[in-house]
């Protein structure tokens, strides 16, 4: 079951809500103070009132204000949610301290108009008590929403359910406002305010919210406290001041009130008990503080190498930090690469000597090893007694070895050790990460460049080539990495004669790119001279020898062809390069073009020739020419081994010749990805498809 006050859905959201509960209380407030003036003025002419209906519509009209009163402080510290602690205490401080100087005034006037006429009129003390009553009221629900807040910081289920239970007990005590309490019901409100005092008890140990506090807020804290529980006294002995008249001008039932006392009793013995953790935690404070500077300076310390651009900047902080840490006299890093990374006192040579001492004392990088009082012996005049070789490994990655040096003997204890234990653990997890982040960099930046240059790449290959009308051209190329090297292009000699050619660079990758760049350039410079298929490759073996002298294991296989339009023929010839697959429309024929040829690069000396042939043969109308380079038929079933070959190539030819080019070239890759069961190609992969019209 929720606190009624938690249940009022139907009041506007936001602001509005705010400003009209605040305009109830402010109404309820005025009326009850006219109600008890109107009351009282009955009562000098000698009017008689109902008893029973004086109290009924007294009590509905203090209640009103209570309700109101706390609505507006529960709404309005809900709204803003805040989690500062010490924030919520002060603004109970300065609730406290407004309200204690309002009264304060009052009394000054009252002071003020001593001995005179004002003194003895019982109208004005009704409008002053009032005064005082909104002020008490107006104090101790600024105080119970904010005392509420932090009792339910990191609450469980135990503490919420009694926080419940407590606040319904509380509000439903406001029944009791609307009678007239007899003698006899004195046992029953003790009852009643013993239980609550008991609840109040239990939830004024859920003070977790201390903790959080630094030092100097809690001896802040501490003075709040203070104030706010001498403004309650302070209070009570103002209001009850008022009751000591002889005439019943005031709200007596305010002494047997349920609500009155157990709410300032809750905010008294709250604010007690936080008063008294705070002051046994106080000594504890500078520890927790030592510790969490700690913490915050070794995530400091963290951010900083993430930020670094570079792992000696890194190597230089982790330094920073661990000189921070234990006051060494001497501190440097000796990295994964054997690179010496050191503090701005530490020579060179004292630090390489040192190292060579860890070593023959029997530090091999995987545990650390502390050398508590070494003597010199002969030469050796270092005077550094104490010596402290750690680790920085992350997740099983071996990143260097932090090493301290101190003049002193058993400088470096337990405490000393441990310290540096957490630093380097966490500054080794840091440095793992810059490695990586370092290493995505990179990937990132050569993964652009590859981008770029596989643009500049396919930019060489031609998309488009004006053709004439007898005969069409298609062809398309996949690296086996973001480059390749793979090159096809066309170029029309003159108007009846058209060189087509296909090479294939062995390997892949970068060199691969860098010599099908070396492949277009000699093409594009040879194919103007008009020469024949077998003189054009040799004079391409000379070029292409010359660019690919510091590869002697590179090689480039080549196709090349001369198709004249005019007389339909065609001429070609192969170095090396895998065998053409020929479809004659006339007879329905495939035919395996296998001429013999050696590839460019492999023999650089004028005896190439000798190994070049070349063939002559007509076209007709429909024929087709399919060339490929070797990662077609070399593509290989991962669990078999087996190569796709030359006669699955005819076969998926023969049962798509009816396609389109495209859908032959389609066709194809399918029947490729198929036989690979979708395993990445491992070679560049090209096909070229001419057709006769």
């Amino acid at each position: 079951m929720r606190p009624f006050f938690e249940e009022i859905s139907h009041l506007p959201k936001g602001s509005k809500r705010e400003q009209l509960l605040l305009i109830v209380s402010l109404s309820s407030w005025l009326i009850l103070l006219l109600y008890s003036l109107i009351e009282h003025f009955y009562y000098v002419v000698g009017m008689q009132t109902s008893y029973a209906l004086a109290y009924f519509l007294q009590g509905l009209l203090l209640n009103i204000f209570l309700v109101s009163t706390y609505a507006y402080s529960a709404f309005r510290l809900r709204r803003y949610e805040s989690h500062d602690y010490h924030t919520l205490l002060y603004q109970v401080f300065v609730a406290a301290v407004l309200c204690v100087l309002a009264s304060l005034m009052i009394s000054l006037f009252m002071q003020y108009i001593k001995n005179s006429p004002l003194e003895k009129n019982v109208f004005l003390k009704i409008v002053l008590f009032h005064i005082e009553l909104g002020l008490l009221v107006a104090f101790l629900v600024r105080a119970y929403t904010k005392w509420r807040r932090m009792i339910l910081y990191e609450r469980t289920k135990f503490t919420d359910w009694s926080m419940k239970i407590f606040e319904i007990l509380l509000f439903s005590s406001l029944i009791e406002h609307f009678f007239q309490i007899t003698t006899s019901a004195q046992i029953y409100i003790k009852v009643a305010v013993g239980f609550l005092m008991f609840c109040a008890l239990i939830l004024s140990v859920n003070v977790r919210w201390i903790p959080i506090l630094n030092f100097k807020q809690k001896i802040i804290s501490l003075i709040y406290l203070l104030f706010i529980l001498l403004s309650v006294v302070y209070f009570l002995m103002s209001i009850s001041s008022y009751f000591l008249d002889e005439e019943n001008l005031v709200l007596d039932e305010l002494t047997n009130s349920i609500f009155f006392i157990a709410l300032i009793g809750f905010v008294v013995i709250y604010a007690l008990a936080s008063f008294l953790v705070l002051i046994f935690n106080l000594p504890t404070s500078s520890v927790f503080e030592k510790k969490i500077r700690e913490i915050e300076a070794l995530q400091a310390l963290s951010e900083d190498i993430l930020n670094e651009e570079s792992e000696y900047r890194a190597y230089h902080t982790l330094l920073t930090g661990a000189l921070a840490t234990v006051h060494a006299d001497l501190a440097w890093v000796q990295t994964d690469k054997n690179d010496f990374i050191l503090s701005h006192q530490t020579p060179l040579a004292i630090a390489q000597r040192l190292t060579e001492l860890t070593r023959e004392a029997g530090y091999k990088g995987t545990d650390l090893l502390k050398i508590s009082s070494r003597k010199s012996k002969g030469k050796d005049q270092q005077p550094y007694q104490s010596i402290l070789a750690m680790p920085l490994r992350s997740q099983n990655n071996f990143l260097g070895t932090l090493y301290m040096a101190s003049r002193l003997n058993n400088y470096f204890d337990a405490t000393a050790v441990s310290m540096l234990k957490t630093l380097v653990s966490q500054l080794s997890i840091a440095l793992h990460n810059l490695r990586l982040l370092i290493q995505s960099r990179e990937n990132e930046r050569l993964k652009s460049e590859f981008q770029i240059a596989y643009q500049i790449q396919q930019s060489l290959l031609p998309t488009k080539v004006d053709l004439p009308e007898n005969f069409e051209f298609f062809a398309h190329s996949i690296p086996a990495a973001d480059v390749g090297g793979d090159y096809y292009d066309v170029y029309q000699v003159n108007e009846f004669l058209y060189a087509l050619m296909i090479a294939d660079v062995s390997g892949h990758g970068v060199k691969a790119a860098f010599v099908m760049a070396q492949m277009k350039g000699i093409f594009q410079s040879l194919v103007p001279l008009n020469s024949n298929p077998k003189d054009f490759l040799v004079h391409a073996n000379v070029a292409i020898s010359q660019c690919m002298r510091q590869h002697r294991n590179m090689y480039v296989t080549a196709l090349y062809c001369l198709i004249d339009t005019q007389s339909k023929t065609l001429t070609f010839a192969r170095a090396g390069h895998c065998s053409a697959l020929y479809y004659v429309k006339s007879e329905n024929q495939f035919l395996l073009l296998e001429q013999g040829g050696l590839g460019l690069g492999i023999l650089r000396n004028e005896k190439y020739a000798q190994y070049i042939d070349t063939e002559t043969r007509f076209y007709h109308e429909g024929d087709i020419i399919l060339l490929y380079t070797d990662g077609i038929i070399e593509s290989k079933n991962p669990y078999t081994q087996e190569e796709y070959g030359n006669e699955r190539l005819l076969k998926v030819f023969q049962n798509n010749i009816h396609l389109s080019l495209s859908g032959i070239y389609e066709a194809i890759m399918a029947d490729i990805e198929k036989f690979r069961e979708e395993i990445p190609i491992e070679d560049d992969c090209t096909v070229l498809l001419i057709k006769f019209a």
